[in-house]
């Protein structure tokens, strides 16, 4: 047995094996005690068990007496680490969120910052540079649809609430009556709001969200546009049960648009869907990511692309309704990346399972295969 234990502290991976065993375990009381350890604590412990665990294999492997099985292992071994390095690169761009001491509310707090549809800044109580508490205490998010701030107490639970509406929530107490309307015609600039149309008249819109409901008194100088087109409507056209969004009103200083989306189906949807596609930079209500099924290159000239999309604003209007297209990425199309492994036709393929942003040649949406002008990749 002490043989044994003499040999197994000649090896890395006895060292290796210790850590890992140290740093789970005091995680693990950590946690049990309402605590974590901040994010360099996890960084330089993943570093320490990744390339432990190399130089330990490889340290293994240059003790094999027979040359051509050390050779073949060292190899393979080799070309399993480097195929995996993409892999582990991408899942640290994507899980990655930057660590900062900041002073919220009088209090020094920890924050991590999430971009991905939405931005959330995540704050943590900070107890020293090694940990902080384990629980959420407070979550901000901004979107396009507006930002709230929600406070949790130490055990992770919602205390209060601040809506983009500026109104405070509580768990336990009700401020807002049911039946309270409110007037948001004075707030295009404060904020957005957005919701379904439950009533409209010559004098002003209803709608609802989340069982809240709103008033927009009808003004003069409001312009109305569809939400996906962003072509120009009349008033006229504007129904019940279509839905109603204050963003660009909240965002143009010149212009109080009001965005309609109709609750339309079928072929109708998607030739405005891909309407939408071909608003590229213009697009004043944000452009929607395609899920890109397919990528089929015919030629260094041509390519053909399989996307899939759905209305974004189908949740609110309970349509669920998914549509495929094929389209052309040509020499012509302008081929972007972040990390640059896409770009040009012959390398579209990279872009595979990547979030895409497609820009669709206005001229072309009703051929078969509408072409693409730009193809944009964030790696993600």
């Amino acid at each position: 047995m002490k043989k044994i234990l003499e040999k197994c502290k000649k090896t890395v991976l006895f060292y290796w094996f210790i850590y890992v065993v140290f740093f789970i375990l005091s995680r693990e009381i950590l946690l049990a005690c309402n605590m974590n350890y901040m994010q360099w604590i996890y960084i330089i412990s993943f570093l320490i068990i990744s390339i432990g665990f190399i130089v330990g294999i490889i340290q293994l492997m240059l003790k094999i007496r027979n040359k051509i099985v050390k050779i073949v292992s060292i190899v393979i071994f080799s070309l399993l680490i480097i195929c995996s390095i993409p892999y582990a690169f991408f899942a640290v761009l994507f899980l990655y969120a930057p660590e900062e001491i900041v002073i919220k509310d009088d209090k020094k707090m920890v924050t991590y910052t999430r971009v991905f549809w939405e931005k959330d800044i995540d704050y943590y109580d900070y107890i020293n540079f090694i940990v902080r508490g384990k629980n959420r205490r407070i979550l901000e998010s901004y979107g396009e649809h507006g930002s709230y701030t929600i406070y949790y107490d130490e055990d992770g639970n919602v205390i209060k609430e601040y809506d983009e509406n500026l109104e405070e929530n509580n768990t336990n107490i009700q401020e807002t009556k049911e039946n309270e309307i409110i007037d948001v015609t004075d707030r295009l600039r404060q904020t957005t709001y957005y919701g379904i149309i439950t009533d409209i008249n010559e004098n002003e819109i209803m709608f609802e969200k989340e069982n809240k409901k709103y008033k927009l008194k009808i003004e003069q100088d409001y312009k109305y546009i569809n939400a996906r087109t962003e072509e120009n409507i009349g008033f006229a056209d504007i129904k019940k049960g279509y839905y109603i969004d204050t963003t660009v009103a909240y965002l143009e200083e010149k212009e109080k648009v009001i965005a309609i989306a109709s609750n339309i189906t079928g072929e109708e949807l998607k030739k405005e869907l891909l309407k939408h596609f071909a608003l590229g930079e213009n697009a004043k209500m944000g452009v929607s990511s395609p899920d890109i099924k397919n990528i089929e290159v015919i030629n260094s000239e041509k390519a053909i692309v399989t996307m899939e999309f759905q209305d974004r604003f189908g949740e609110y209007l309970n349509n669920n309704e998914v549509f495929k297209q094929k389209i052309i990425v040509n020499s012509n199309t302008k081929i972007t990346s972040k990390s640059r492994l896409a770009y040009s036709v012959e390398t579209l393929k990279n872009a595979a399972h990547d979030i895409v942003t497609i820009v669709l040649d206005k001229n072309t949406l009703n051929d078969e295969y509408p072409v693409a002008i730009s193809f944009s990749s964030s790696d993600s």
